[in-house]
């Protein structure tokens, strides 16, 4: 009869977005944050946000843009099905590794549970789906200038093996490989890797080269382009798809839509919000969080967005 129980930790008293990047400053390891207002084309608040970091899954809103922009093209619709092959499933976070192969899923569905669950073999089935060239392209559309670091575009499978499937060796000379020996490397080597061999470890291993990158400028500038392109349909499911999981709690008397992703692996963390407030003014806010030799706390730096929106509000 219980769901979910998530006790959050007490907020403390914030007189300012300067303090709240202090926190941001101080918390070690390599982080950044990024308050805007688009409406104005203010920044608000900012630190360190020109330096892509590695964002976890949050990669995942280069995906959904470039199916919004296959849909608004007419090359596919929401209600196309795609049917899955358990040949390609992922990891948790999700579900969908659990369904029977060849289970027929709208993109739609793909797309939600991307967003809503975070859930990798969705992800990656929409990825292969739409190819990772596209993907790889349209990302620079939606403002990452750090794009070349994202080529090849890891699935979240390849991530998985690469990182912890045995292959350290192999995996470190992909860290220091071209765009050119890294396809080589995933198409012979790492997709030879059993599900079997994979072993989860406690610590980073290799967030600064074996990620996902972007800065938080540049995330905010993802959402911009969400929020700028919203008078096409296909981009305003995508911002409904992004509400259904608003990642904490959000006074919806005062923001009026919500748009959430978050990101996170061993020592990597990112999160990241699109709010239209009630007077009419739109807002992003990214913050990122990493270290090379120890986990980060999710619950730390929620915290401080949580009190960035509050005084937003």
């Amino acid at each position: 009869m219980i769901n979910g129980f998530f006790i959050a930790p007490p907020q403390k008293q914030t007189a300012s977005l300067d303090e709240i990047v202090n926190d941001v400053k101080g918390l070690g390891g390599s982080s950044s944050i990024q308050v805007e207002n688009q409406t104005t084309g203010q920044v608000v608040a900012s630190y360190n946000s020109t330096k892509p970091l590695p964002i976890g899954s949050t990669f995942k809103l280069y995906v959904l843009g470039t199916l919004c922009d296959r849909i608004t093209k007419g090359k596919s619709k929401w209600t196309d099905v795609v049917y899955l092959d358990s040949s390609k499933y992922s990891l948790p976070s999700g579900e969908l590794q659990k369904w029977p192969h060849g289970s027929p899923v709208t993109l739609h569905t793909l797309a939600a549970l991307m967003i809503s669950k975070s859930d990798n073999t969705a992800t990656d089935a929409l990825l292969n789906y739409l190819g990772k060239y596209a993907v790889e392209q349209f990302q620079q559309v939606m403002g990452n200038t750090s794009y070349k670091m994202n080529i090849p575009f890891l699935s979240t499978y390849e991530m998985f093996r690469l990182k912890f499937g045995g292959i350290r060796d192999k995996a470190n000379s992909f860290a220091k490989a071209d765009s050119t020996e890294r396809r080589r490397i995933l198409k012979h080597v790492v997709w030879n890797v059993k599900r079997s061999n994979l072993n989860f470890e406690a610590e980073p291993f290799l967030p600064d080269s074996i990620e996902w990158f972007s800065s938080t400028q540049d995330l905010c500038e993802a959402m911009n382009w969400f929020r700028t392109n919203a008078e096409a349909p296909a981009v305003k499911t995508a911002m409904e798809i992004m509400g259904i999981n608003p990642g904490t709690e959000i006074n919806t008397d005062k923001w009026k839509v919500v748009c959430y992703k978050g990101g996170s692996e061993t020592g990597v963390l990112n999160l990241i919000y699109l709010l239209k407030h009630k007077n009419g003014n739109w807002f992003a806010i990214s913050a990122s969080w990493t270290k090379q030799d120890s986990s980060v706390e999710t619950l730390t730096l929620m915290s401080a967005v949580t009190r960035a929106i509050q005084l937003l509000e």
